[in-house]
């Protein structure tokens, strides 16, 4: 025995889903990810004139890569610094907390 639906039914069922797909989309959507540690292992890292970078919760390692910098990194936990870190050519500024 095949079950019918009115069109009533279906319609408001199809509303209720939407509504609540929209309210998880606006509760999901802003949602912040941190990152505890920055690990540059051979990349290069640009930041160019008038950016900001702000590393709030971890510390930044520069091993094998470049951070070419002619904006503002500010670090609130460490920075190590093994290959090259640059002022891009311009004025770059380096905020550095805690060492």
């Amino acid at each position: 025995m095949k079950t019918i639906y009115p069109t009533f039914y279906l319609t408001h069922l199809y509303k209720i889903k939407t509504r609540y797909f929209f309210l998880l989309y606006l509760v999901f959507n802003n949602i912040q990810l941190h990152a505890q540690l920055v690990y540059n292992n051979g990349a290069t890292i640009a930041i160019k004139t008038g950016a900001t970078v702000i590393v709030r919760t971890g510390s930044v390692s520069n091993f094998t890569g470049l951070i070419d910098n002619a904006g503002t990194l500010q670090i609130e936990g460490t920075f190590t610094n093994a290959a090259t870190a640059n002022g891009g050519g311009a004025n770059g500024i380096y905020k550095i907390q805690n060492n």
